[in-house]
C-alpha cells in the first residue's frame, strides 16, 4: 500500500464532489477506449481493430474486396507481451510467520475448496501488466471465500491524489447489466478509503443494499493505516505525475496493426500476380468512392469514359515478407528480444547460446521480479485485512511477516556439454565428486550417504563387467558412468 501526506476522504469535509465525480467520469472516457484497444490487441481481438483501420485508408470499393483477406495471425505485441512475461510460470515459495497465518493464507490462495490459485491469477496478471502498464487489484469477499479480481485500466477511472497524481483517492469501476425489459444500463461503482456506493447512469449517488450510509466497509482500518482496501494498485514501473502510463508500449500498437495490415496486403496481392489488367483512364468519377484519387481494387475493370490503357499489376512480394520480418525484429529488439528468440522455427543451439541470447530477458525478469516482490506483500496485507474484517476463516496474525523465494531461471543446456563441464570442475579441484553426487540426489544427506552411492554404481559396473565381458573401464568412465547414474 501506498502512504502519503494527505488523502482527500479521510477527513471530514474533504469529499470528492459530486461534479467532480461526473467531470472526471465523462473525461476518462477516451482514456479508456484506447485501453480498451490495447486490451483487445494482447487478448487476440485484433481482426476488428484491423477492419476499422483498412475502412479508413481505401476507398470503399477496394476494402470490401480487402477486408475478406485480413490477417491477424502475427499478433506482434502478444507475442511480445507472452515472451516477457514469465515471472509466474514456475511456483515460488512464500513463507509466512508465524505458522498458523501460513496454513490460512496457504488455504486461500492454494486453490483448492473454491478457493483461487495466486500462482495462476498472478501469472495472469503479469502478462496483463506488461501489455497495460497499470493494473488494481480488488479482494473480493463472497460468503466464506476469498478471491482476487483484476480491474484493467479499460474497466476503471480512478481520481488522482491531487499532491501525487500516482496515488488514488477514489476509483470508479464500471458494471454494465441488464435492466428487467433487456436494455443495457450503465453504473459505476465508487469506492474510496472512506465511501462506497453505486453512481448511476445519470450520475446520481445510489446506496449499496445493505449499505444506506454509503460507508465503507474498510474505513477505520483505511483512516487508521493510511490504506486503501480492498484494493492494490500496480504499475509496470514508477509513475511520474500521473497514474496510467498511456504511452509506454505505443510502438507496439502501431507496428503490430502495420504489421497486419502488411500481412493484409500480402494475401490481398497473391491472386493480383497476373501480368496486365486492362482499365479506362481518365475516370470522371464524382469522387465520392475515391479517397486520394486511389485506384480501385484491380479485380474487376474500372469503367470510365476515357481511352483504354494498360496497368502493369506486378509486386516483388519476397520484398514485402522482408519488410515485414524486419519490422518484426526492429520492434522485438526494442523490448529486449533477440533475433534468436523470435524466429518462427526452432534450431539447435548451446546452452551457453541460448543464455546469450536470453541475457536481457533475464534482466527484464529480475527487474519485474523487484515490482512483484512488493505487489505479494501488499496483496498480503489486503487478503489479510479482508480475512479478519469478515471472519471467513482462522485469524491471519496482523503482526505475520511475509517473504516470497522466487524460483532462479536455468538456461536449457546440453546434457553433454553440462557432463564435461561438471568432469572438468572435478579435475579441477572446483568440486568432488561427491559434491555431485549429494546436489543431484537430494536425499543423500551426508558425505558417506554419497559414497556409498558411489561405490554401489562402481560394483554394479564391475559385475556387469564380468558378466557380459565388458572391455576395461577408465576411471573417468566410472566418474561419467556415476554422474550419469546421479
Amino acid at each position: 500500500m501506498s502512504h502519503f501526506a494527505f488523502s482527500r476522504e479521510t477527513l471530514p469535509g474533504t469529499e470528492i464532489s459530486d461534479e467532480e465525480i461526473k467531470a472526471v467520469l465523462q473525461d476518462d472516457i477516451s482514456r479508456r477506449q484506447f485501453s480498451l484497444i490495447r486490451k483487445r490487441i494482447i487478448s487476440d481481438d485484433l481482426k476488428p481493430i484491423i477492419d476499422q483501420d483498412l475502412s479508413v485508408m481505401f476507398d470503399l470499393e477496394t476494402y470490401e474486396d480487402m477486408r475478406y483477406y485480413i490477417d491477424t495471425s502475427n499478433n506482434l505485441m502478444r507475442r511480445i507481451t507472452k515472451e516477457l512475461s514469465d515471472v509466474y510460470r514456475e511456483e515460488h515459495q512464500r513463507t509466512i510467520t508465524p505458522k498458523a497465518s501460513e496454513k490460512r493464507y496457504g488455504d486461500i490462495t492454494g486453490g483448492d475448496e473454491g478457493m483461487f490459485s495466486i500462482n495462476q491469477r498472478l501469472n495472469r496478471a503479469n502478462f496483463l501488466l506488461n501489455g497495460l502498464n497499470d493494473l488494481v487489484f480488488q479482494i473480493h469477499v463472497f460468503g466464506d471465500h476469498i478471491d482476487l479480481g483484476i480491474l484493467t485500466p479499460d474497466q476503471i477511472t480512478v481520481f488522482e491524489n491531487p499532491d501525487n497524481p500516482s496515488v488514488i483517492d477514489a476509483i470508479a469501476i464500471e458494471d454494465s447489466f441488464r435492466d428487467v425489459d433487456g436494455a443495457i444500463k450503465r453504473q459505476w461503482v465508487f469506492w474510496s478509503p472512506t465511501r462506497h456506493f453505486i453512481i448511476d447512469e445519470n450520475y446520481r449517488k445510489v446506496s449499496v443494499p445493505g449499505n444506506e450510509e454509503m460507508i465503507s466497509p474498510y474505513r477505520d482500518l483505511n483512516i487508521q493505516n493510511e490504506s486503501f482496501f480492498p484494493f492494490v494498485p500496480v504499475h509496470s514501473a514508477d509513475r511520474d505525475g500521473c497514474f496510467f502510463d498511456e504511452n509506454t508500449g505505443s510502438d507496439l500498437i502501431e507496428a503490430t496493426k502495420l504489421i497486419c495490415i502488411q500481412n493484409t496486403f500480402l494475401n490481398f496481392m497473391f491472386p493480383m500476380q497476373f501480368k496486365q489488367i486492362s482499365v479506362q483512364a481518365n475516370s470522371t468519377d464524382d469522387g465520392t468512392s475515391f479517397k486520394n484519387n486511389q485506384v480501385r481494387s484491380p479485380l474487376h475493370i474500372l469503367q470510365t469514359n476515357g481511352d483504354m490503357k494498360v496497368l502493369d499489376w506486378q509486386s516483388d512480394i519476397t520484398k514485402l515478407n522482408d519488410n515485414i520480418e524486419r519490422k518484426l525484429y526492429q520492434v522485438a529488439g526494442n523490448y529486449g528480444i533477440s533475433a534468436e528468440n523470435f524466429k518462427l522455427m526452432a534450431n539447435a543451439q548451446s546452452g551457453f547460446a541460448r543464455m546469450i541470447a536470453k541475457e536481457r530477458l533475464l534482466e527484464i525478469r529480475q527487474d519485474q521480479i523487484k515490482i512483484w516482490r512488493k505487489v505479494e506483500a501488499n496483496l498480503f496485507k489486503a487478503i489479510t485485512a479482508a480475512n479478519n474484517f469478515y471472519q471467513v476463516g482462522p485469524k491471519i496474525s496482523e503482526t505475520s511477516k511475509f517473504s516470497i523465494d522466487y524460483t532462479e531461471k536455468h538456461a536449457i543446456s546440453d546434457p553433454k556439454e553440462e557432463l564435461e563441464i561438471t568432469q572438468k570442475e572435478i579435475d579441477m579441484g572446483i568440486t568432488s565428486l561427491v559434491a555431485v553426487v549429494k546436489q543431484r540426489n537430494p536425499d543423500l544427506k551426508t558425505d558417506k550417504q554419497a559414497e556409498e552411492f558411489i561405490q554401489k554404481n562402481i560394483d554394479t559396473k564391475n559385475r556387469l563387467k564380468s558378466r557380459f565381458g565388458l572391455g576395461d573401464i577408465s576411471f573417468d568412465d566410472e566418474q561419467n558412468q556415476t554422474l550419469d547414474a546421479a
